[in-house]
């Protein structure tokens, strides 16, 4: 049971979308979401594309990464490692 003393407007807005029909606020991961995710992560692919393939947020996807340990890529700027590649192929 999720305490809402002191917060009127939260327990408000809790009521409101119940009468909605929203019972759920978010959605849970599954094992499966859980492959797809440490899957994508793997291949380097970035947290917009995994979370548009997941049907998630953004925020979603980099704090379900947090908790499984996994490593996403979160903007389209070069990895450390690609950056030092290109320059030792520069040096070459």
């Amino acid at each position: 049971m999720i305490d809402f003393s002191g917060n009127r407007a939260a327990w408000l807005l809790l009521c409101k979308r119940a009468a909605m029909g929203f019972e759920k606020l978010r959605k849970e991961w599954t094992v499966e979401d859980d492959r797809q995710l440490r899957e994508l992560a793997a291949a380097e692919t970035f947290v917009p594309e995994i979370a548009k393939a997941l049907s998630r947020t953004v925020t979603a996807v980099r704090a379900r990464a947090g908790v499984l340990g996994v490593r996403v890529r979160l903007s389209s700027y070069p990895t450390r490692s690609e950056t030092e590649a290109r320059r030792k192929n520069r040096k070459d």
